[in-house]
């Protein structure tokens, strides 16, 4: 994909425009996407963010796949692109993706107040996966050997397994590892990152304990 550069938008597509996911407002001057030979070659980084959100939000078929998804909402002022956008420069968002509930466990509203630029890294972190982790504790699956087995991974990102008589012990080696992954990434986090993550992330070791 190459490098985005704002062409100016002509009348014919202006008038070509319907609201964003039946409720986003594209209002920005300029072709938000670029093609060549029918292929697209670049995007707006701002429009791509935005248009994610709203899909996040109000596309039915999104939460068909994601229902945890179909209580979201974006505040009012967030639905015109040009808002959001004037907000997202403001931010340290490349390679950075955008979150809504780090800073308030549990929130469904995008909104600056409850919104950041995270690391990859850093939703993954936190992912309590309670959708699909089974009947088992988080972090802890049954073994053949008729042992539990505690999953994690250490600030290397390399994959910890220990095997334990009962499913407790299991679900207490983990969150002593997931809890001090958490620290770690938190005391590691760079100064140009937004300065709500780390007591944010310290806040999230509660979500672990056992």
């Amino acid at each position: 994909m190459n490098e985005f550069i704002e062409v100016p938008a002509t009348k014919m597509s202006l008038s070509k425009r319907r609201l964003v996911r039946g409720v986003g407002i594209n209002d920005c001057n300029y072709l938000v996407t670029l093609k060549a030979s029918g292929k697209v070659v670049a995007r707006c980084p701002y429009y791509s963010v935005w248009r994610s959100m709203l899909t996040r939000c109000y596309d039915p078929k999104h939460h068909a796949r994601t229902p945890t998804y179909t209580e979201c909402s974006v505040i009012k002022e967030w639905l015109t692109f040009s808002t959001f956008k004037s907000w997202m420069k403001r931010q340290n968002w490349a390679g950075r993706q955008l979150d809504k509930d780090i800073l308030t466990p549990g929130n469904k509203i995008y909104g600056p107040i409850f919104c950041m630029f995270v690391p990859a890294r850093v939703n993954t972190l936190l992912n309590t996966r309670e959708k699909s982790r089974g009947n088992y504790p988080l972090g802890v699956s049954y073994h053949p050997t008729r042992r539990y087995q505690s999953n994690c991974r250490d600030i290397n990102g390399d994959k910890q397994i220990e095997y334990w008589d009962t499913e407790y012990q299991a679900q207490v080696a983990y969150s002593k590892v997931k809890i001090k992954l958490i620290i770690d990434i938190a005391d590691g986090l760079s100064d140009s990152e937004d300065k709500r993550l780390k007591p944010a992330l310290i806040n999230w070791c509660g979500a672990f304990e056992v």
